[in-house]
């Protein structure tokens, strides 16, 4: 029988509440240790609804970390400095129609892994990742994939020879940060956005594949998961099949379900990405409205037909847009899913 659960896959927002506290330091109307107390308070609040939800592996929901490579871009000395940014290239992210400064790296990764368990958060006295508030739960971590990392960043071509060699340095260099981690940690998503918001070249592949070979080799007992989101995954499907990762996560309101159908898992774990993140609109008392109940209804009854050890229901990514009680009902909505999904299995 195929094991079902449900998990957080991305970052978690804050409360309206918290925002409020942070406007107020930022333009010095609150002391500091304020907001801090109360994001600790609101973490402690989703660690718990994860436990209530019976989540068995919990997540920080990256809480508070402005986004999926910011702890390395800021902890690294390999990238530019935060301070010097006015000459950095402007990219623009499409799903927000923002602009930000594309980070740069300006030399090789480190020898040494210099972010996981050092980049320190700048609302608590912890580590970026919250170790300290999951250190005796089994847990799970978000970290970037090694494609997207390099896709994400400007490099300087007297850095690295050639995109493939940047991509595997990226693999090597994760490795040594997923080796570091601490015990508790059963569980990492590698995010890679990039997967499916444009073609990767075939003449990657085979750098993608080494990159992934160091990072598993370095993961043990740990299950690795490669999360793929905003995009349709079938016309890459195959190519995820062939990498050595546990399991793979699949944006289930962007794919072709059509053409993910012809394929079988082979026993890989299958996240299914099906609780839209981008729905702002609350449930009814609960309950999801009649077009909903048809488009979850056919994705779950196709799930087991693609032969998944495990599936994982959680998110199509993180929930950060979304204001904070939608967000908590997200992971309700998840966890009532999972228990739909076992009465069919």
């Amino acid at each position: 029988m195929t094991s079902i659960r449900g998990a957080v896959s991305g970052t978690h927002p804050f409360s309206e509440l918290l925002i409020q506290s942070l406007l107020d330091y930022k333009y010095g109307r609150a002391e500091k240790s304020i907001v801090q107390e109360k994001f600790q308070i609101e973490l402690n609040d989703l660690i718990r609804l994860q436990e209530n939800l019976n989540f068995p592996t919990i997540s920080t929901g990256s809480f508070g970390i402005e986004d999926l490579i910011r702890p390395f871009t800021r902890s690294l000395s390999s990238f530019k400095s935060y301070h010097d940014l006015g000459d950095l290239p402007i990219n623009r992210w499409h799903y927000t129609n923002t602009f930000y400064r594309k980070p740069e790296l300006v030399s090789k990764f480190p020898e040494i892994p210099e972010v996981v368990n050092s980049d320190l958060h700048s609302l608590s006295d912890n580590n970026s990742y919250s170790h300290d508030y999951i250190h005796n739960k089994d847990s799970r971590i978000i970290l970037p994939g090694p494609y997207s990392l390099i896709k994400l960043v400007h490099t300087k071509n007297s850095v690295y020879s050639s995109l493939d060699e940047a991509i595997i340095a990226a693999g090597e260099y994760l490795a040594k940060e997923v080796e570091s981690l601490p015990s508790n940690y059963l569980e990492i998503q590698f995010d890679e956005p990039y997967f499916v918001w444009e073609r990767v070249s075939r003449n990657l592949r085979d750098s993608i594949s080494t990159a992934y070979d160091l990072l598993t080799s370095k993961c043990g007992n740990r299950k690795s998961i490669i999360n793929t989101y905003f995009g349709d995954v079938s016309n890459i499907f195959s190519f995820l099949l062939d990498l050595p990762t546990s399991g793979f996560g699949v944006d289930f309101h962007h794919s072709n379900l059509v053409k993910i159908s012809e394929y079988s898992l082979n026993n890989k774990i299958l996240q299914a990405g099906i609780v839209d993140a981008q729905n702002f609109i609350p449930q009814t008392d609960g309950k999801l409205d009649r077009k909903q109940n048809k488009f979850y209804s056919k994705i779950l009854s196709s799930l087991f037909e693609l032969d998944p050890s495990e599936i994982v229901i959680a998110s199509t990514t993180g929930l950060d847009y979304l204001p904070r009680e939608i967000a908590d009902e997200k992971l309700e909505q998840i966890s009532d899913l999972v228990k739909s999904l076992r009465e069919i299995n």
